[in-house]
């Protein structure tokens, strides 16, 4: 037979009944009560490591939580709207402090009274308390839809009620860290050397720079904790530049024998470590070689080019005299100093010879290999220029030199022996009778 007051509602109020006896008569005052639920307040403290807090958005939903007892969480109203329709999401952004509240929202009840002082409910219809669920849903946009940035960690939303708090306050402090990735740079090169090389690390956007070196497996340490995003959520763009060996100095040089390899730009990710890849190919070099008869250059000799080893090499013909080192090849192939020179580019380092094939007209050909050694020291050694002069004599060489050089030794060898039997029969049998006569004597 006891009562006992719903902890629905803040307090209760009392009926009052008064009787007035200035007539003789005794009236009745009938006084009207109205039960105010128990209300609580939500707030949003936001912070971020990019310090930017002001206009992000949370969603704040309210549940009857039915899952001990196998079931979901519920939808169940927080408060009402001017119409008597439930309220059970809202939408709170932060102001230019980070702060947000839901004192700063109007509700109602289920009659469509207007409910003053902190909100929303504490406890439902049935006196059960209110499970809220607080999910950062980040910007809204111009659409209405709402885009969480890029640049940061995804929170996971958190739950809660208010019943047990101090006063029937909760405050949520929402901190956002900033989305970093890690990068490394990987060197090759085609001289197999990617020990002790310097890089330089940069991003423009946040001023971050750095130097790392190789190691014997041509990779630097590894940098982490860099920010992916830029505070408009564009990815930020790393620069790696090799600068090459560290100098006595202090400054670097990038070794002579390397052509200058292009800045590798690039984005990182929070999943895995980004390597710049960064290859070192090695400089090659060119010859021109011009024959001439001593004062002039003679127009129309050809020539074949090997490598020290007697190996063939194969050139792409580029120009009327110029040509492009393709590869070694199986034969050997005839290039023409059609204007009395001829050139071949992109040759590898190494050691090479010419032999002269075609031999201009009225000439005899260059019997002697013409060697040379392309180096990447200096410029000088890279880029070499020869000239060799007609000469008279004939030396057969191996490599290419053809047929000539027996042809004329043949030639030579003939004469000589004609020679021979007609000073035979010129003078021979005279000689032969007078030595028989002084034999007989």
């Amino acid at each position: 037979g006891s009562y006992y007051f719903p902890e629905n509602y803040l307090e209760k109020a009392e009926s009052e009944c008064k009787t007035a006896n200035k007539y003789g008569t005794t009236s009745i005052l009938n006084y009207s009560m109205y039960n105010a639920p128990t209300t609580g307040r939500i707030n949003i403290n936001k912070t971020s490591e990019d310090g930017v807090v002001e206009g992000l958005s949370f969603k704040l939903e309210s549940f009857d939580d039915e899952r001990e007892y196998g079931d979901d969480l519920i939808p169940t109203p927080m408060a009402y709207d001017a119409d008597g329709n439930e309220i059970t999401s809202i939408v709170l952004t932060t102001d230019e402090n980070g702060k947000a509240s839901t004192d700063n929202e109007q509700f109602f009840d289920a009659n469509g009274n207007k409910i003053d002082g902190i909100l929303p409910y504490v406890v439902d219809l049935n006196g059960f308390q209110i499970t809220y669920r607080l999910t950062e849903i980040g910007i809204k946009q111009s659409d209405g839809t709402y885009k969480f940035p890029s640049r940061y960690e995804l929170k996971d939303a958190v739950e809660f009620t208010i019943y047990d708090t101090d006063e029937y306050n909760y405050t949520y402090d929402c901190v956002n860290t900033i989305k970093t990735g890690s990068l490394q740079v990987q060197k090759t090169s085609e001289d197999d050397v990617v020990d002790g090389l310097y890089f330089e690390i940069s991003c423009v956007d946040t001023g971050f720079n750095e130097k790392v070196s190789t190691d014997l497996e041509g990779l630097s340490p590894e940098i982490s904790d860099l920010p992916i995003y830029n505070s408009n959520d564009e990815l930020l763009k790393y620069k790696v530049t090799e600068l090459g060996e560290l100098n006595e100095d202090g400054t670097y040089s990038l070794p002579y024998k390397y052509n200058k390899p292009k800045s590798v730009t690039v984005t990182l990710n929070s999943d895995t470590v980004v390597f710049a890849n960064i290859k070192n190919t090695l400089k090659t070099g060119s010859v021109k070689l011009t024959k001439t008869d001593g004062t002039k250059a003679l127009t129309g000799s050809g020539w074949q080019l090997y490598k020290s080893d007697d190996t063939p090499i194969s050139c792409y013909q580029t120009g009327s005299e110029t040509y492009m080192y393709n590869s070694v090849a199986k034969t050997a192939t005839d290039y023409m100093a059609t204007n009395g020179s001829l050139s071949i580019s992109n040759l590898p380092v190494g050691d090479y010879y010419f032999i002269e094939s075609v031999t201009p007209s009225g000439y005899m050909p260059y019997g002697k290999k013409v060697e040379f050694t392309i180096s990447a020291d200096n410029e000088n050694t890279l880029n070499i220029s020869l000239s060799v002069a007609d000469n008279k004599s004939v030396l057969s060489q191996t490599g290419g030199g053809g047929i000539a050089p027996f042809y004329f030794v043949a030639v030579a060898l003939g004469a000589m022996a004609i020679i021979f039997i007609y000073d035979y029969h010129k003078h021979g049998s005279k000689k032969y009778k007078k030595s028989r006569k002084e034999n007989q004597k």
